[in-house]
């Protein structure tokens, strides 16, 4: 029996790693004790993941769903997105972008569930701001 596993690797504390039934689990996860107050959006230009002192952390979202057609054919692949995450820790609609991607069915898998995932949000000096985050995925199929 083939079981889906969906790993996702993203750069510094943005990240993830491997997963069963295409169910995210989180590497380094934090517990806030307190919830990241809701900020207004401003017209303020992203930080780049280099220039903040912590990094959006992925609280919650839906399960990435690994393209029935794909899986079906035992096909494996790749895509890196791109996206900003904003000082309430919510995607900015029309945010994410594909880099690069070896199907694209397994972009628009991904950019759906980019889409409706939560985060915590990037800050500087213990403030929430806006980041511009990469983040890899990878659809890999696992045997039992």
């Amino acid at each position: 029996m083939t079981r889906m596993s969906i790993a996702l690797f993203a750069t510094v504390l943005v990240g993830f790693s491997g997963c069963d039934a295409g169910e995210p689990a989180l590497v380094g996860e934090r517990e806030s004790d307190q919830a990241a107050p809701a900020l207004q959006h401003t017209d303020t230009p992203p930080l780049e993941e280099g220039a903040v002192d912590e990094l959006p952390v992925r609280l919650s979202g839906p399960d990435i769903e690994y393209p029935e057609q794909l899986r079906h054919d035992g096909e494996e692949g790749f895509v890196l997105l791109a996206a900003v995450v904003g000082a309430d820790g919510l995607v900015e609609t029309g945010s994410v972008t594909v880099d690069s991607s070896t199907h694209a069915d397994f972009a628009e898998a991904a950019v759906a569930w980019l889409e409706r995932a939560t985060f915590s949000p990037g800050t500087v000096d213990g403030k929430s701001v806006r980041v511009r985050i990469k983040l890899p995925v990878a659809f890999k199929l696992a045997t039992d």
